[in-house]
């Protein structure tokens, strides 16, 4: 008997709160009655999904969040590791294999400009044109010029957005730039305005700030799995996905490069990019009339009290290089160098991946473990194979949307994978990088949500000839999962319907 008890009780509420709510209706509403004949019967019961559209049908969104996903990683090939997190408002939706490392590629641009924010702020980069307080400066009587006996001091500040016009109008807004060309007219101004046509000396680069300088890291070995391995092989270096590394770097380090975006490998690196640096000078101060009688080269500037500055450049706040960082790996690197700066140790790679190591993606709000090897920071641009990252750990670094991590992300439309999704309020970073590729980024829903997500996979038996490339499979049946939710039924077919006439 008692089993017939609790149905009958909620059926007697549920009729006494639609009769409660219905005369609530009668007396809010002054229109006045419809005749009982018109009014269509309803087929729908009391107790409808739509009146409780969320709690009935957010399970079914969710369901069929998690079974497009649960399907798109089971699609790839069988010896393909993959892993994936899933959140929405911090609430766990899918998650599998998420403490496992993964060759991170370009991600690890987005760790480093994490890392950066951290110790950073919103001031840049200065970039100086100076020469010694203590040159002389001698007038030629006949000709009422005068020539500066001495040098020129180029200074780099670790600007790793100092470029020419013709090299910076190729990237559109994909960076922010700070104008050499500029820098460079206003110290000719400058000489120009105190009657200089000539210097008796050279124009010197000074990259002094990131000493000892190292222009790549082909050179530096660490140990990996009990064996010596370099931090970038050569082939890695050449595809010129990162430039020379420098204190004065201009152009990123590049002394030629193609017309067009896309083919890094045909750019021309600089040996030295101090000294190339110092030619560009040179060559913009012989074309003004400014006449130079000795080669560019590289050397210390003299102190900052023993200087008169011709030019001060300074970069854009460092809030937007960040940015910069997620579409281009020199950018990437030179923060990488300047974290070590900021955080009180040097620019030496190796010092740090020490800093980071023993605290630094921990003060950054990243899951980090020391004896964690899913994780391991090697490079700021990703370059090296060496570095690793786990779903865990790369989710976390987007799960609050209002961290930088997340803000960062390009819209969708700005992205690599814009040909192959369209979605306005969708954030993503994309890799398709030899025989890794995934997703990271979050989007808010059409009812407010705010979903989050990370996707690795690795193939570790894929040719080289067969890299993984943007819009593959996996990313297009993640990506249709992610902007498609929450999937759920039109509130059209949830509305009370009318009895049909027999």
């Amino acid at each position: 008997m008692r089993r017939f008890v609790l149905p009958v009780v909620l059926l007697l509420v549920v009729v006494s709160a639609t009769v409660q709510t219905r005369r609530a209706e009668n007396r809010i509403n002054a229109d006045p009655p419809v005749d009982a004949a018109e009014t269509p019967g309803l087929a729908t019961p009391i107790v409808s999904a739509r009146r409780a559209s969320d709690w009935v049908t957010a399970p079914q969104a969710d369901a069929a969040l998690t079974d497009t996903i649960r399907d798109a990683l089971a699609n790839v090939e069988p010896e393909t590791q993959t892993c994936v997190v899933v959140g929405r408002d911090g609430e766990l939706l899918a998650s599998s294999n998420t403490a496992a490392g993964f060759p991170t590629g370009e991600f690890q641009r987005l760790i480093t400009a994490i890392i950066i924010d951290q110790v950073g702020s919103s001031s840049g980069f200065r970039t100086q044109i100076a020469f010694a307080s203590d040159t002389e400066v001698v007038l030629d009587d006949t000709t009422g010029q005068s020539r500066l006996v001495g040098d020129v001091y180029l200074i780099g500040g670790g600007d790793p957005g100092l470029a020419t016009a013709d090299y910076a109008s190729r990237f559109g807004e994909q960076r922010v730039f700070t104008s050499f060309d500029a820098l460079a007219d206003t110290a000719i101004a400058e000489l120009q305005a105190r009657g200089i046509t000539s210097i008796q000396g050279r124009i010197v680069g000074d990259d002094s700030k990131y000493a000892p300088s190292e222009t790549d890291y082909v050179n530096a070995r660490i140990v990996d799995e009990g064996r010596q391995v370099r931090v970038w092989s050569s082939q890695q270096r050449d595809t010129n996905v990162v430039g020379p590394l420098s204190a004065l770097l201009v152009n990123d380090g590049f002394e030629s490069w193609p017309a067009e975006l896309g083919n890094d490998a045909s750019n021309r690196r600089a040996s030295n990019p101090a000294r190339m640096a110092a030619t560009v000078l040179d060559n913009r101060f012989e074309a003004a009339g400014i006449s130079i009688s000795r080669s560019p080269t590289t050397g210390d500037a003299p102190a900052l009290s023993n200087r008169v500055v011709l030019s001060d450049a300074s970069s854009p706040p460092l809030d937007s290089i960040i940015r910069s960082a997620l579409a281009n790996g020199t950018t990437a690197e030179m923060l990488f160098k300047e974290y070590g700066i900021r955080s009180g140790g040097s620019a030496e790679r190796a010092s740090v991946a020490y800093i980071l190591a023993i605290g630094g993606l921990v003060e950054a709000g990243l899951p980090y473990d020391v004896d964690d090897s899913a994780v391991t920071v090697v490079d700021g641009s990703g370059l090296s194979s060496l570095n690793r990252t786990s779903c865990e750990f790369l989710h976390a670094s987007i799960a609050d949307t209002a961290s930088i991590g997340a803000q960062i992300l390009p819209a969708v439309a700005d992205s690599t994978v814009a040909a192959c999704v369209e979605n306005d309020g969708l954030r993503v970073l994309a890799v398709a990088n030899a025989g890794t590729t995934g997703l990271v980024g979050w989007q808010t829903t059409p009812n407010g949500e705010q979903l989050t997500f990370a996707v690795l996979a690795q193939d570790p038996n894929r040719p080289a000839s067969d890299p993984f490339t943007n819009c593959n499979s996996l990313q297009l049946e993640v990506l249709a999962a992610i902007t498609a939710h929450p999937n759920r039924p039109n509130p059209t077919e949830l509305a009370p319907r009318a009895v049909q006439p027999n």
